[in-house]
Order: structure tokens, then C-alpha cells, then sequence
């Protein structure tokens, strides 16, 4: 009953929490990796998008070397489900941290806390602000199951240590196989458990040694890991692939990875400031000041973890599973991804994970309160639960919109070229054309380089019929990146507004190549063909077109009058 109750509050009180986020829209990597992606609206799909990269995007052929097969069923799922409505994406996270809290609530039980106990850690871990990202944001679901998968498993960890039993272990192991194929991640469990077995035994494992302990806490969770690696390394070919910000050279992103430290810490503890814009620089020193500072206090939580081991055992172990947690995130051995142009990969859904053990150890240390300071305790949790609520609340409306998120991003950072150029395009989008152009043009002020604002500020040029304006942009824009189908396909659009058609010609062919096949340059390029006197050549490249995409009417309309063409005496 007691477990029933505390899961059950805490569940109804994290799912609450996230209710207003329901009612908005897709933003941001949501609009190629779920709304304009028809790998996931197509089920034939299924079998190509679980066995391939999880940033599979039918408008973009680049590869990231992530593989997250269950958040890409969830996807393709939902996309079935609510035909589309980003609601029912969006109702599907807030389930997924609703069930994510409750878990982190019955792990605390399993852990020896008490029911009151139990019943902070979940409430602390589903009010505090950090996950906003994770939550509202549709696309940091990875985290949201990892994260659920991983309580589960050190839930179920706990509750073996305590009663013995093949079935608990088993199941847990489980669960970290999941958390695996959610995000990578869920690999801590398999450092954790065996932490937990030597530092806080339960009742079914005391009178063994510490390293047998850990051995048989952890040796199934190593199993785990190392069939997730076999099936995503040695049989799929999986690679993580080094972002932009690797070229700094991974010893750089180590020693970056400090001041990194700091600004997590600073995000758990004390949440005011809040944003999408990384504020971590590459340091090229050692001595630098916020580099000292977090090594510092990364010693200090690992020395406070280790002096307490005895006298209070799960805050000591929380405390210490919460700094391992965080080792993937150092980019020393796999340098975490990041967009172009960022200095270091930082992201504050990045913490959905390791708040599970500050959670933990927050209601470890207030569960051994003593009876005169308990009352002060709890009132405290009390005010900081609803201080911690109300900025969840705040922040969860900056992410209703594309342009909404990026204004405050820009706002967050004016000098962040990356956040206007993408306010310049949802500003488009909204048909603010005027808006989106001022902030275009001092996108590509700031960075000339920048070949988004180049490409979205040609749209805007193209809008209003500035054909020259246009074409100079997206020419820029493929100057700076070959590889943008899209700028190509647009710049060949200009062109034949141009008459200029060879040209036309040429960057549609351009764009076909970039994207890898590319089903609207074939479609265009065919028309092209056709308008030209020449549709003999044009029916091949519309069955091309509709092969890659068979929902396109157009090409299939275009195919028929070719074959008419071709065929009129």
C-alpha cells in the first residue's frame, strides 16, 4: 500500500506538472526528425529506422551515429496514433516523466528511505526545472526513456540486493538494456549497481564479500552493455561520429569539461537561469579559474561521498553514482554531439539521468534529519518543491512555439548567430517577413559563415521577389556548405524564375547529389526537362522521384504527362 500510495502521488503530481505542456507545437529538431520526416510517418519504415541511424531524416542524409531504436518506434507510434498532432507526442512525454518520478520514488523506497523519504526524492526529481527540455521538448525524449528505464533498473537492483532472487536481478538487467536502447546513458547502471552492492548491501547480500557483492550486483548489467555494443557495433556498424566541436582535440573538450562541471552544478542547485544557447567556451588552460573551481568541487562531492559511506550509505552512494553518472558527458573518450558552431556540447536535458541520484541523495540526507531539525527540513523541502514547480511551470511556455523558443534564446544570448537565424526562419514561417529579414541580416552580420541565416534570408529575398538577392544568398550558402540539398534546390527554383535554365539545371542535379537522391530535385529537374521540349528525358527522373517518395502527387501527375508527351505523334 505504501509503495502504491508514494508512486501514485508522485506520478499524479509529474504528469500534473506537465498538463500545459500538451497544447504546443514541434520545435526545432522536431520538424526534421518527426513533422516533415516520412520515414516516420510510413510504417514500411519500421524495420530500416530500428536498424539505422536515429537521425534517419527523409530531408537530410546526414548521419550522427547515435542508435535509439525505442525512441524511434515511440515516434513512428504516436505519429499513428494521433495522425500527426504534436499533442499526442507531447501527452506521451509527459507520461514518460510521470512514470519516470514514480520509479524514482520506489527506488528510494527500495534504498531504505522512508515513505516521507520516498516521497521527496520523486517530488524533488519531478518539479525540478532542469528537465523542462527533456520533457517539453519532444525530441529530448531519449533522455525521458533512458532516464525511466534507468530508476526501473536500480529500483529492481535494490529490491534484489534486499530479498534475493534470480527474477529482480534479471529484470533489472533488463531494464538497462532498455534504458540502452533509449539513450546510451543507461550505461552508468552498470557502475552503480555494483556500487550500491558494496557500499549499502541489502539484507540478501550481507555476509558476502564486498568485491563478491559488486561482482554479482554488476555482472549482469556488464552483459547487458556488452550485447547492446555487439548488436550496435559489430552488427549494425553504428559509429558515433566526432561533431564540429571535437576538432578542438578531445583533451581541450576534457579540460573544458570542468567548467562544464560547474555550470551542472549550478543548474541543479540554484535554476534561475535557464537556456537552449551553450554558455561553455573551449578553455585552453588548465589554470583557468572556472576550470579549477569544478575539478575542486567534483573532489570535494567525491571525498564527501566517501567519508559518509558509513554513517548515511545511500546519500554517500547517490552522491558518488551522481559524478559517475556524469562521465559520459566529459568527451574525453566519445566527444558528445553537439550543432555546428558549438564550442561545447552542453544541454541541460543532458541531467534528466544523473538528477536521479541528486534526487535520491537530497531525500537520503533529509530522511536522517534529526527530531529537532526534521520539522525545519521538511518545511524547507516544502517552499523549495514550490519554487522549483513554479519555474517548471514558467520555462515550459518559452518551448509552445519555434519562434517563442528562439526569441528567448536570442534574448538568453544576443550574440548566438545559430538562435537568429532559426528565429528568422520560425518568423517566416509565421509570415513576419519584416522581422524575420532584420534578424536574418544580423545573423549573417555576425557570422558570414552562418549558411542557415544565408539560406532563410534567401527565402525571405525570394518572397519578395528579389530574385538576384536570393540566388546571392543561397550561392553563399552552398559556398560555406556543398552539402545543403536544400539551398541547391532553392537556388535552381531562382534560376528558372531567371530563365537562366541551364543553371537551374545544374543545381538541381546539385542538390539531387548532395541529398544522396533527393525526390523534389528529380521532380523539378523532370519539369525542367519537360518544360523544355524534352519529356522522353523527364520520365525516368519522376519515377526516380516517386520511388524515394511515393507520396509525391506531383511527380505522379508530371510522370502521366510525359508519357503523353512522349508518346503524341
Amino acid at each position: 500500500r505504501l509503495r502504491l500510495i508514494v508512486a501514485a502521488s508522485v506520478f499524479a503530481c509529474a504528469f500534473a506538472l506537465y498538463v500545459p505542456s500538451i497544447g504546443s507545437g514541434f520545435v526545432w529538431d522536431d520538424l526534421s526528425l518527426i513533422r516533415d520526416n516520412r520515414y516516420v510517418h510510413d510504417g514500411s519504415h519500421l524495420a530500416a529506422n530500428l536498424t539505422g541511424d536515429f537521425f534517419r531524416r527523409s530531408g537530410d542524409r546526414t548521419a550522427i551515429g547515435h542508435w535509439r531504436p525505442l525512441v524511434t518506434a515511440s515516434y513512428m507510434a504516436d505519429w499513428r496514433i494521433g495522425g500527426g498532432a504534436p499533442a499526442t507526442f507531447h501527452a506521451h512525454n509527459a507520461l514518460l516523466h510521470g512514470l519516470a518520478a514514480a520509479l524514482v520514488a520506489l527506488a528510494a523506497l527500495e534504498l531504505g528511505l522512508s515513505g516521507a523519504g520516498a516521497l521527496a526524492a520523486g517530488l524533488l526529481f519531478a518539479a525540478h526545472p532542469a528537465h523542462v527540455e527533456a520533457v517539453s521538448w519532444i525530441s529530448g525524449r531519449p533522455d525521458l526513456a533512458c532516464g525511466l528505464f534507468v530508476a526501473a533498473a536500480l529500483a529492481l537492483d535494490a529490491r534484489s540486493g534486499d530479498r534475493g532472487g534470480a527474477a529482480p536481478r534479471a529484470f533489472s538487467a533488463a531494464a538497462t538494456c532498455l534504458g540502452l536502447l533509449a539513450k546510451e546513458m543507461a550505461v552508468v547502471v552498470a557502475i552503480a549497481a555494483p556500487l550500491r552492492a558494496a557500499w549499502m548491501p541489502g539484507a540478501a547480500e550481507r555476509g558476502r564479500g564486498t568485491l563478491r557483492r559488486a561482482i554479482d550486483a554488476g555482472w549482469p548489467h556488464a552483459a547487458a552493455v556488452a550485447a547492446y555494443a555487439l548488436v550496435r557495433f559489430g552488427m549494425l556498424g553504428i559509429l558515433p561520429r566526432a561533431p564540429a566541436a571535437a576538432a578542438a582535440g578531445r583533451l581541450a573538450l576534457f579540460r573544458s569539461w570542468w567548467s562544464a562541471f560547474l555550470e551542472y552544478a549550478r543548474v541543479m542547485v540554484w535554476p534561475t537561469h535557464l537556456s537552449i544557447v551553450p554558455r561553455i567556451e573551449i578553455v585552453s588552460s588548465l589554470a583557468s579559474p572556472r576550470v579549477a573551481a569544478g575539478a575542486a568541487l567534483f573532489v570535494a562531492a567525491a571525498v564527501a561521498a566517501w567519508r559518509i559511506r558509513f554513517t548515511r550509505p545511500a546519500a554517500a552512494w547517490s552522491l558518488a553514482a551522481f559524478l559517475t553518472s556524469l562521465l559520459p558527458l566529459t568527451n574525453f573518450m566519445v566527444p558528445v554531439r553537439a550543432a555546428a558552431g558549438v564550442p561545447f556540447p552542453w544541454a541541460e536535458r543532458f541531467l534528466f539521468v544523473p538528477s536521479i541520484f541528486v534526487a535520491l541523495a537530497a531525500a537520503a540526507l533529509l530522511d536522517r534529519s534529526g527530531p529537532r531539525r526534521r520539522p525545519w527540513a521538511w518545511a524547507g523541502l516544502a517552499i523549495v518543491l514550490a519554487a522549483l514547480a513554479s519555474r517548471a511551470v514558467t520555462r515550459q511556455r518559452v518551448w509552445a512555439d519555434q519562434a517563442t523558443l528562439f526569441a528567448a534564446a536570442v534574448a538568453e544570448a544576443p550574440g548566438d548567430s545559430g538562435a537568429e537565424a532559426t528565429l528568422g526562419g520560425a518568423l517566416a514561417d509565421a509570415g513576419d517577413w519584416a522581422g524575420a529579414e532584420a534578424h536574418l541580416r544580423h545573423a549573417v552580420a555576425g557570422a558570414p559563415g552562418n549558411a542557415l541565416a544565408r539560406f532563410n534570408l534567401g527565402n525571405v529575398l525570394r518572397h519578395r521577389e528579389d530574385l538576384a538577392g536570393a540566388g546571392a544568398e543561397y550561392e553563399a550558402a552552398v559556398a560555406v556548405d556543398p552539402g545543403y540539398p536544400q539551398a541547391w534546390l532553392n537556388l535552381g527554383l531562382v534560376r528558372v524564375a531567371q530563365g537562366r535554365l541551364d543553371d537551374a539545371a545544374a543545381a538541381f542535379r546539385a542538390a539531387d547529389v548532395a541529398m544522396g537522391g533527393y525526390a523534389e530535385a528529380k521532380f523539378d529537374l523532370a519539369t525542367l526537362l519537360r518544360g523544355t521540349g524534352r519529356p522522353a528525358e523527364a520520365i525516368p527522373l519522376y519515377e526516380e522521384a516517386l520511388r524515394l517518395d511515393p507520396s509525391l502527387e506531383a511527380a505522379r501527375a508530371g510522370l502521366a504527362a510525359a508519357i503523353r508527351e512522349s508518346s503524341a505523334p
